[in-house]
């Protein structure tokens, strides 16, 4: 059960509001997630999330397959089920095959081309076991041709999944009803 009350759509007036309709108009989703339903409590909190996630996610120079795929991992890497099944989602509906999700939940060593199991495998060590990077890490990313701006994306993606983890976890937040029916689909 959730820990704080979702402050539903309807319900919504301001500021909050405003956040609500941005969220939805620029992610495309005909419905406000229960992560910021929660988050709204705390409008400072809403709109710093949406703000990050708006700047590192929708906005990034890594094609957007890419930062679903990283988002996802970083999700089943934590085991978090609300974070999991939305990026899950995403992934499907943006056509992403499901034994490339079976790849990133099970097997990165199954997952290819090279070049997205290399960046995938190095995002998921930014989020679970970042002290252990070494120099040799970040050379095989860019051994595929990685740029500064996409390694400093990665590892912003790997940090955005880590905090919508925490979030979603911590609040104890259910799957969106609209997730829930697109996975059972």
């Amino acid at each position: 059960m959730t820990q704080v009350p979702m402050i539903e759509q309807a319900d919504a007036t301001g500021e909050v509001a405003d956040l609500y309709g941005d969220i939805q108009r620029d992610m495309g989703i005909p419905f406000v997630p229960n992560l910021d339903k929660a988050l709204a409590h705390s409008p400072n909190a809403l709109r710093g999330t949406w703000e990050v996630t708006k700047n590192v996610f929708l906005q990034t120079s890594l094609p957007m397959s890419l930062a679903m795929m990283i988002l996802f991992k970083v999700a089943s890497a934590n085991k978090c089920e609300y974070c999991g099944s939305l990026h899950k989602v995403n992934c499907v509906s943006s056509g992403i095959e499901q034994d490339t999700l079976e790849a990133l939940e099970n097997d990165l060593g199954a997952l290819s081309p090279v070049r997205v199991q290399t960046i995938v495998r190095f995002a998921e060590k930014c989020a679970m076991d970042r002290q252990s990077l070494t120099d040799a890490d970040y050379e095989e990313v860019r051994n595929q041709g990685v740029s500064d701006e996409e390694m400093v994306e990665i590892i912003a993606l790997a940090a955005l999944g880590n905090y919508l983890d925490t979030i979603a976890d911590s609040l104890k937040l259910p799957v969106d009803d609209f997730i829930a029916q697109a996975l059972a689909s």
